[in-house]
């Protein structure tokens, strides 16, 4: 990702990404990943995404049970502030992308979440369907939003 995009998110999509790297510290783990980004858009308060996520019926403490359910604790951090993985890092390069299809110049949380959906093929995708939402869903009430 160009080292400039960083400057172009929002207040929003900054808090998300604090509260997806505070969401990875309390779970001991060493890397931000996908499931950190779904946890961190669902904390933040005024978030467009959050917003959708939980009008389409997540629910940060389900979707955290779900998450540890399934997860595979690392066992210890190897620095004091998580780093972003691979698979976040695209994340990140999708909603730069998400931002830009869309005329936009600033990168709001919905491009996170666009970005996010996007890897479709990991767990958070996996979360939305253990509550029955549809990435279909999340992309038509990002598209209201228009």
């Amino acid at each position: 990702m160009e080292s400039n995009a960083w400057l172009r998110f929002s207040t929003q999509t900054r808090e998300v990404l604090s509260f997806a790297q505070e969401e990875a510290f309390r779970a001991n783990h060493c890397h931000i990943e996908r499931d950190h980004i779904l946890i961190g858009l669902l904390l933040e308060p005024d978030g467009r995404s959050g917003h959708i996520l939980r009008q389409l019926g997540l629910d940060v403490e389900d979707v955290r049970m779900k998450i540890s359910q399934r997860s595979k604790q690392e066992k210890s951090r190897r620095s004091k502030k998580a780093e972003l993985s691979p698979t976040v890092k695209k994340i990140l390069e999708s909603a730069v992308q998400a931002a830009r299809r869309r005329g936009e110049a600033v990168i709001q949380s919905e491009h996170l979440l666009l970005g996010l959906i996007e890897q479709n093929d990991g767990p958070a995708t996996d979360i939305f369907a253990t509550f029955g939402v549809q990435v279909e869903q999340i992309q038509a009430e990002i598209e209201k939003l228009d």
